[in-house]
């Protein structure tokens, strides 16, 4: 009994968090995009430089290339449910 009650003082110890440390890696995964926001900007920064090289308007690239793509539109979708 004692020996285990050293252990677990020990254990205590060694592996303490501060509340700090806890809120830095909650913050942290909070702060990174998730998959799909990576990819969507992805596509919106191709559509917006595509744009400017051939001087049309983004917006109306971008809705061309999802209304006519179904892929595309599909994974629009996609992502305004996961937005939303």
């Amino acid at each position: 009994m004692m020996q285990y009650n050293i252990l677990c003082t020990v254990k205590r110890f060694e592996a303490y968090e501060t509340i700090g440390e806890l809120f830095r890696e909650a913050t942290a995964g909070t702060l990174e995009l998730s998959v799909t926001d990576r990819i969507w900007e992805l596509i919106l920064d191709t559509i917006l430089e595509i744009a400017e090289i051939i001087s049309a308007d983004a917006s109306e690239l971008l809705s061309a290339v999802i209304d006519v793509n179904p892929k595309f539109h599909k994974f629009y979708q996609m992502y305004n449910l996961y937005v939303a």
